[in-house]
């Protein structure tokens, strides 16, 4: 059986690109070098959260304005994932709009 035009699978056998799971599309990225921006964006959440009450409930607060380097390397991840998504509906023009973020960090125990 042939493979769907929209997907890669590279050498290792991890499926990359949009991935339709009924009925929503899943979209799986491997991140090249994404360890360094990783731990900074944990460093940067978690120092967020030290200093901000009930953090994860201020969604008013767009986390990609922050101007954080390793925000602004995930934001344009987001961006280009969300790029390819169109490109892969068939739009054949470019769609603009925004993407807001905010952190939200999950303990045990938390609803």
């Amino acid at each position: 059986m042939g493979q769907d035009r929209r997907t890669i699978v590279p050498n290792d056998g991890i499926r990359e690109g949009l991935i339709p799971v009924w009925p929503t599309i899943f979209i799986q990225r491997l991140i090249p070098e994404h360890e360094a921006p990783t731990a900074s964006l944990i460093g940067f959440v978690l120092e967020m959260d030290w200093k901000t009450e009930s953090l994860t409930t201020q969604y008013r607060n767009d986390l990609f304005t922050s101007g954080h380097r390793a925000v602004q390397w995930l934001h344009q991840w987001i961006n280009q994932g969300l790029e390819d998504y169109f490109k892969w509906l068939g739009a054949a023009y470019r769609v603009e709009g925004a993407v807001q973020g905010w952190p939200n960090i999950n303990r045990p125990g938390s609803c």
